[in-house]
Order: structure tokens, then sequence, then C-alpha cells
């Protein structure tokens, strides 16, 4: 399923937002900007249960409720493993060099 291109947007800026506070270059280690783009997904949901392993109002695990599991995913990335290179490269493109010394 596509992101809606407001969804997207949403994202996005989120996960600029969230990279101030980590993998704040274009050479921090891939594992930290999966976490980052992973992180920023989750928070621009609009709603409870975006991924399986998060809790309901009522403190059980989402699993089969969620809309990784529901919507086709429903656009939500939950995991490292959902982050494509391609995805870590524009992140990476969109962030300051390193300084030297």
């Amino acid at each position: 399923m596509q992101l809606t291109f407001v969804r997207l947007a949403a994202m996005l800026l989120s996960m600029f937002t969230i990279a101030a506070c980590s993998a704040e270059t274009a050479n921090a280690p891939d594992s930290d900007i999966r976490d980052v783009i992973v992180r920023a997904s989750i928070a621009v949901y609009d709603g409870a249960c975006a991924c399986p392993y998060q809790k309901t109002k009522a403190g059980q695990t989402c699993g089969a409720t969620s809309a990784y599991k529901n919507e086709g995913r429903g656009g939500v990335l939950c995991y490292k493993s959902d982050v494509t290179p391609k995805m870590i490269e524009r992140y990476k493109s969109s962030k300051p060099a390193p300084e030297k010394p």
C-alpha cells in the first residue's frame, strides 16, 4: 500500500525532528538511521495500534489488530527490516556531511 502525500510529508517531518537527537550526520550507522525512520513512521500513525508489539489502552498487545498486520502494513514501518536501503540513502542525502577537524 502506498503512503499518501500528506502522510509521507508528515512522516518525513517527524523523522527529521526525531533525528535532531540522533543520527545527526550522513555518517551515522545504518542501524541508527533505521531506528529513526521506524520511530518517525510510528509517530505519525493516527491510531493506537500501529505495530503488533505496541499495547492497547487496556494494556494488551496489539498483535493481529495492528495496522501493520491488518492494513497490509498500512504504510507503517514497525521493524528495522522494513526500512529499505533507498530510505536510508534518502535520509543520508538530507543530512549534513560530518565536519572535518
